[in-house]
């Protein structure tokens, strides 16, 4: 079963511009009500996924350095997401 959450972060990994901003805040928001209500490690890896590219969004066009290190820490959530769901 895929994640939601999972595969939009995967989509802004493929290609940023492809996902609003608007969309990244409403999603982190949802995950970080969801992370209230929820224990799993797994919900935590995704609100953490969702903080890292939410936390260097802003900055991605005028930097893409930061874009780089938001990308690079996205991707590592997602993979520990992965690690710990299979």
């Amino acid at each position: 079963m895929k994640n939601p959450d999972i595969e939009l972060i995967k989509k802004w990994l493929d290609k940023p511009e492809s996902v609003s901003q608007e969309e990244l805040e409403r999603t982190a928001a949802a995950a970080d009500a969801a992370d209230a209500a929820a224990a799993a490690a797994a919900a935590a890896v995704v609100v953490a996924a969702f903080r890292a590219v939410a936390a260097d969004a802003d900055v991605v066009a005028a930097f893409r350095a930061v874009a780089s290190r938001a990308a690079s820490r996205a991707k590592h959530w997602v993979e520990r997401y992965e690690e710990l769901t299979q």
